[in-house]
């Protein structure tokens, strides 16, 4: 049995033939360039492990995936607009790779919650040149994105 590899879509073929006198790829009826018997078998198993591994990054990810809408199910709260709201000192008292979360609930439609502005001044009023990249108190989720 001698093994080929089309050299157009590299798909694999098998012949008992001549090599001389095997024909076209069946996908694609490019040419078939004929590989030796041991870098066939390293081509298949290079390509076994690839497939597998793409599989466990795959499960790893949904797993990753569930454990973090788990602990924001948990921790969600309704919110006047309809979805769900999630406390910023919550995400970090939970212990949880809180960067992880606060990342899934903004992929998930999540926004943070605007600052109330404050209209008072005095001494203890916040500066005037205070920055606004202070972290929300709160990041505010559609309704139905947890289901």
């Amino acid at each position: 049995m001698h093994s080929y590899r089309c050299s157009s879509c590299g798909a694999p073929a098998y012949s008992a033939a001549n090599p001389s006198t095997v024909g076209a790829c069946p996908r694609c009826s490019g040419p078939l360039r004929l590989e030796s018997e041991q870098s066939g078998r390293d081509a298949a198993r290079t390509a076994a492990w690839g497939h597998l591994s793409d599989v466990v990054a795959a499960r790893r990810t949904v797993a990753a995936d569930d454990a973090t809408r788990s602990i924001v199910g948990r921790l969600a709260r309704r919110h006047p607009s309809g979805g769900v709201a999630i406390e910023r000192a919550a995400i970090l008292a939970d212990g949880a790779d809180s960067t992880a979360v606060v990342a899934w609930v903004m992929a998930h439609g999540g926004q943070p919650e605007a600052p109330a502005v404050s209209v008072r001044r005095g001494i203890h009023s916040p500066p005037l040149d205070d920055p606004a990249g202070a972290p929300p108190l709160r990041y505010v989720m559609p309704a139905g994105s947890l289901n």
